[in-house]
């Protein structure tokens, strides 16, 4: 529901908002948005549209790290708990196994590149985007 709003939000600011839907999902419609199924089942697609995009949002999942290690933009949404029962989501999980830990940046990132160490709820998705905004028309 959060991303849903975030669309709508950003669509009223101007721009085009597109979901790149789970391969299960893929040829699903998310109604009145633009999906794009053969990016959802095309590894070659997929990595073409993070190319000519404005800004690639993700959680921590497979499909960001095609965006984690190219020069394209991209903020992905991680919200930490040394309590959460998955492990990938507790904070000494990404020391160990990433080698950074929470508020820290791959030391390849570029400015446009950044993991949002909150949880995609709705308030940090426009706050993270509008932070970024920032920075874009800083450089």
């Amino acid at each position: 529901a959060a991303w849903i709003k975030l669309a709508n939000y950003l669509t009223k600011q101007g721009e085009r908002v597109i979901f790149v839907r789970d391969t299960a999902k893929a040829h699903e419609s998310l109604d009145p948005f633009t999906t794009h199924p053969a990016a959802s089942i095309n590894l070659h697609t997929r990595v073409a549209l993070y190319e000519e995009a404005k800004a690639n949002l993700f959680v921590s999942n497979g499909p960001w790290s095609l965006a984690l290690f190219s020069d394209y933009p991209w903020m992905m949404f991680v919200g930490l708990s040394e309590d959460d029962p998955i492990r990938t989501s507790r904070p000494s999980w990404w020391t160990r196994h990433h080698g950074i830990s929470p508020g820290e940046q791959f030391p390849w990132s570029m400015p446009d590149q950044r993991i949002v160490w909150a949880r995609d709820d709705y308030e940090n998705l426009v706050d993270a985007w509008e932070s970024q905004g920032a920075l874009r028309q800083a450089s």
